[in-house]
C-alpha cells in the first residue's frame, strides 16, 4: 500500500511554512480580520516574524506562493500596512532571471534570435514577476515594446504546487470543520484555472485586444495592444508604457484632476462589470500605471472575469 507520495520536497517545504506559521500571531490577526473579532490582535502589535521575512519565505516556497502574497498584497482586510507594503515587491520585483535563458526561450518560442527580431532589445528586465520577465525593446519600425517571458519550468512548478495543495486539502477537509465550511477545495480549483490561463500568453494578447476595445471611449485609459505576429505561449509582446505605478505618484500631480481620474477608472469598472461582462481582475498596483502621457494604464491582462447576464442583474 503506498502512503507517502514520491516526491516529499514540496510536502516537506509546506510543512515547514506551516509550522512556523500556524501559531503566529500573524497567523491570529489574519483569521480575526477575517471572522470580524472584536477582540483579537491589533495593527499596531509587533508579530513574531517581519514583513520581509514572510516574503522571503514565500519566494522560497515557489511561484505558487508568490502569486499568493501577490494577491495578499491587496487585502487590507487582511494583513497589517507593512506587511501589505512588504508583500507588493512581489509585483514586479522577484529574483530575475539570467538573460541568455531569456534569449534561449526567445528562440525557442519565436523561431528567430531577439536581435534578428527587435532593432533593440534592453538585456535587463524592467520588472520581474511570479509568471514572467518584461524587456524593453524596439522594432524595425521604430514602435518601443514590452517583451513579456514566461519562467522556464513554471508551468511544472504550478502542476506540482497544485498537486501537493489538492492532497493536503483533501486530507484537511476529512478532519476539519473548517476547511468544509470555507470551500478551500473550490478556491484552489479556481486558483488552478486561473494560474494555467495566466501561463497562456495567447489568451492574454487576446484579452488585451478586447479590453482595450472595450474602454476605446475613455480618454484618459489605455490598454497596451499586443503584437501578435512577435507573440506566442510564452512569450508576449506589446506596445510599451511609458510610466509608474500609480501608487508611486504623488496624487496631487496627476492631470487632469485625480477626482476626475478615479471617476473615469471606476464608470470603466462599473462598465466591465455591468455591461460588458469581461473584467480586468488583476488590479494590484503593479497592474494599474499613471502614463506619462497623464493616462491610467491597465496592464497585464493574464486574469480577467468573465460576468454572466444573470449576475450582472
Amino acid at each position: 500500500m503506498k502512503v507517502l507520495p514520491e516526491n516529499l520536497e514540496p510536502y516537506m517545504r509546506f510543512i515547514s511554512f506551516m509550522l512556523k506559521y500556524w501559531n503566529s500571531s500573524l497567523l491570529e490577526y489574519a483569521t480575526s480580520q477575517a471572522l470580524d473579532r472584536e477582540n483579537g490582535p491589533t495593527d499596531s502589535q509587533s508579530f513574531e516574524q517581519s514583513p520581509e521575512e514572510l516574503v522571503e519565505d514565500l519566494k522560497k516556497m515557489g511561484p505558487t506562493y508568490v502569486k499568493l502574497g501577490q494577491l495578499l498584497s491587496t487585502r487590507p482586510d487582511l494583513l497589517p500596512t507593512e506587511y501589505r507594503r512588504a508583500l507588493s515587491d512581489l509585483q514586479d520585483n522577484v529574483e530575475s532571471i539570467e538573460f541568455m535563458v531569456i534569449r534561449g526561450i526567445i528562440q525557442e518560442e519565436l523561431q528567430a534570435d531577439p536581435y534578428t527580431i527587435f532593432k533593440a532589445f534592453d538585456e535587463e528586465p524592467i520588472a520581474s514577476a511570479s509568471i514572467g520577465q518584461v524587456h524593453k525593446a524596439v522594432l524595425y519600425s521604430g514602435e518601443e515594446v514590452a517583451v513579456k517571458i514566461q519562467r522556464p519550468g513554471i508551468e511544472k512548478q504550478f502542476i506540482e504546487d497544485i498537486k501537493t495543495l489538492e492532497k493536503i486539502i483533501d486530507l484537511a477537509v476529512k478532519h476539519s470543520e473548517i476547511t468544509r465550511k470555507y470551500a478551500f477545495k473550490d478556491i484552489l480549483q479556481e486558483l488552478q484555472q486561473v494560474l494555467f490561463k495566466e501561463l497562456n500568453y495567447h489568451i492574454e494578447a487576446n484579452n488585451l485586444i478586447t479590453l482595450h476595445q472595450n474602454l476605446i471611449h475613455y480618454e484618459n485609459l489605455m490598454v497596451p495592444l499586443p503584437y501578435v505576429d512577435f507573440s506566442s505561449k510564452r512569450v508576449l509582446t506589446m506596445q510599451f508604457v511609458n510610466g509608474k505605478k500609480i501608487t508611486s505618484v504623488p496624487v496631487f500631480a496627476m492631470r487632469p484632476s485625480p477626482k476626475e481620474l478615479a471617476h473615469e477608472l471606476v464608470g470603466a469598472y462599473l462598465q466591465q462589470i455591468l455591461k460588458d461582462g469581461f473584467v480586468h481582475a488583476d488590479p494590484h498596483p503593479g497592474n494599474v500605471h499613471y502614463t506619462f502621457d497623464r493616462q491610467i494604464a491597465l496592464i497585464d491582462l493574464g486574469m480577467v472575469a468573465n460576468i454572466s447576464k444573470n449576475m450582472q442583474e
